[in-house]
């Protein structure tokens, strides 16, 4: 576990993390229980995740793409990268994405606030229901992001362009950003595939 103001769990504390989360599955708010699920399987920052509207996601096509202009570097005020990030949706995703749309569908944003249906969720609720779970110091909302890095890195071998793009983080160099767009979505596919999941143990867990 790394502690601090980035806490996050170790990939071997994720299943004892997942039974947390069944276990306050009647205690947690339905969308805060599927926005935590999510940020397992998905990657994307917690403020980019709670302003997702619905427009930006094809539930048929089971397409996710966000806008430049939501991204951390599309906001940057001296060369944005104007860039727009695909979401790579496991058929996990996608399923936790449709139940979600029985409970928010008829809303703007994937995760409205509970008491302002036209404004995104606080951004404080998927921190406050992590302390309730009891994890309070030890893991963050960032900390999903740092452990699907160690994840995908250090237990499944993934390429660190694939994690990295997948985490939409800045490219280092020029050849690395121009890094086949093809390649990195077939390669994002293979990653959250259910085999994979079922490597580390988990699968069965997230799709409770």
């Amino acid at each position: 576990m790394k502690a601090g103001h980035f806490a996050a769990i170790a990939p071997d504390e994720l299943p004892a993390f997942l039974e947390s989360i069944n276990k306050n599955d009647a205690r947690l708010y339905a969308p805060t229980r599927i926005a935590l699920r999510l940020m397992l399987l998905i990657f994307v920052r917690s403020s980019e995740l709670r302003t997702t509207p619905w427009s930006e996601i094809n539930l048929q096509t089971s397409e996710w793409i966000i806008p430049w202009q939501r991204m951390k570097r599309g906001k940057l005020t001296m060369n944005p990268d104007q860039t727009d990030h695909h979401v790579c949706l496991s058929l996990q995703g996608l399923e936790l994405l449709r139940e979600l749309h029985h409970y928010t569908g008829g809303s703007t944003y994937l995760f409205p606030n509970q008491r302002d249906h036209s404004k995104p969720m606080s951004g404080d609720a998927i921190r406050m229901a992590l302390n309730r779970m009891g994890y309070e110091g030890k893991m963050t909302t960032h900390g999903f992001r740092a452990l699907a890095m160690t994840t995908l890195k250090e237990k499944l071998g993934y390429r660190h362009e694939t994690v990295d793009r997948q985490l939409a983080h800045a490219q280092k160099d020029k050849i690395a950003s121009a890094y086949d767009r093809a390649q990195f979505l077939d390669e994002c596919w293979r990653a959250l595939k259910f085999d994979q999941l079922r490597a580390l143990n988990i699968d069965q867990a997230l799709s409770c």
